[in-house]
């Protein structure tokens, strides 16, 4: 017969328990930590500012390419 659990025992367990309940929920975007938006405007500008990232990406894209096919000079 299995002895019962000290109280001990059942905190540090029941502690285990929460904590790998907590680090799921926010590895799977359930809970929101001090990075994720909480708030429908935290959510607008955290989109705001991943689109002018985008934008400023697809800007340097442009002038790398252009620079890359410029590069020889003026053909005949």
């Amino acid at each position: 017969m299995k002895r019962p659990m000290l109280r001990e025992e059942l905190d540090q367990l029941v502690e285990r328990h929460e904590e790998l309940t907590r680090s799921t929920r926010t590895l799977y975007g359930l809970v929101p930590s001090d990075e994720q938006a909480s708030t429908p405007f935290d959510w607008l500008c955290a989109a705001g500012a991943r689109a002018i990232e985008l934008l400023a990406l697809a800007v340097l894209l442009v002038v790398l390419v252009s620079l890359a096919t410029g590069a020889g000079g003026p053909t005949p």
